[in-house]
């Protein structure tokens, strides 16, 4: 269902970056066989983020080795201590699940909330920052680093933007593109229940900040000219994030924050093809690519919200119905 949901809002491509499940590479290998009912998927399977994922380097290597033999389309390492909830995997485990996955010529991306943890994943070789720093601005030799190693950034502004926004009642819970393919029921959620939920949450002030920061730092990193930035947005595990519209609310919130529509777009064609090393078949229009493609109403480099103009969907030279 969720597969079609994005496909009915233009995104032809999706990521799974948690725990999917054996279903979805069943999915995913249909879908390579031309049975297309949604966007296309990827997934990493399972990710590290526990002392229980792998109590040890060698059992870090072990499970990256069966993530590899099932087929899994990269690896994830999550590094936060959730505001002193968790304890973090500890670095010799990222750094074992890091040149593992390398040796096999998988990728691998993080989930980081501080500086001193995405700075330390990217002196281990990380290939992918899956979210912005959000506890402190970066500075000049973390963006450097960043271009010097091609380490890649999907900010997920939307993320953090879904952790206040419902106690703001924000104007877009009644746009029309929002209500055209969204369940009714869930959008009068978002409007009473969830805004009741967030308006009560302890740590309102601090989720604010972190779009803050993180907004910030996405500005930084665009400013600076050359960081590879893709786009993400955490959307579709969390009742409290619309997939397939969060991805046109990221594009709008990526404009706001300092990249052209144009930037904007080779961000979630191009880069996120790369990224995802996939690029020799998607993310640009040539011969021999697969077409995935959106018709729109309107032209989006006048105006990023025309993304929202979808007409018709193309998924491998065929229309989405």
């Amino acid at each position: 269902v969720k597969l079609r949901h994005f496909a009915q809002y233009g995104i032809t491509s999706t990521i799974g970056m948690g725990g999917d499940g054996e279903d979805v590479l069943k999915i995913r290998d249909n879908q390579r066989h031309g049975d297309i009912k949604g966007a296309r998927v990827f997934t990493v399977q399972h990710r590290f983020e526990f002392e229980k994922d792998a109590p040890t380097p060698d059992i870090a290597r072990l499970k990256v080795e069966q993530l590899y033999k099932q087929g899994a389309d990269a690896v994830k390492v999550v590094v936060d201590n959730r505001r002193n909830t968790q304890v973090k995997l500890r670095p010799e485990i990222t750094a074992a699940v890091i040149n593992e996955a390398h040796k096999r010529h998988m990728k691998v991306f993080a989930h980081i909330h501080d500086y001193d943890d995405a700075k330390l994943l990217m002196d281990q070789g990380i290939d992918m920052l899956a979210h912005q720093v959000r506890d402190r601005e970066v500075d000049d030799a973390f963006i450097n680093e960043m271009k010097a190693k091609k380490v890649a950034i999907t900010s997920t502004l939307v993320r953090e933007l879904s952790s206040f926004v419902y106690a703001d009642s924000p104007a877009w819970l009644n746009d029309p593109f929002l209500i055209r393919f969204s369940d009714p029921a869930r959008i009068e959620l978002a409007k009473t229940q969830l805004k009741d939920q967030q308006s009560k949450l302890k740590d309102l002030a601090l989720n604010r900040r972190d779009l803050e920061i993180a907004s910030k730092n996405f500005t930084k990193m665009v400013n600076a000219g050359g960081v590879r930035i893709g786009l993400g947005t955490d959307s579709g595990p969390a009742p409290t994030r619309f997939e397939g519209f969060f991805e046109h609310l990221e594009m709008e919130l990526m404009v706001k924050y300092g990249m052209t529509p144009m930037q904007v777009i080779q961000a979630f064609s191009k880069t996120n093809s790369e990224i995802l090393g996939i690029d020799k078949d998607y993310g640009t229009l040539a011969k021999g690519k697969m077409a995935d493609l959106v018709v729109l109403d309107k032209n989006p480099l006048d105006d990023i919200l025309n993304t929202r103009t979808v007409s018709a969907v193309y998924i491998g030279g065929k229309q989405f119905e």
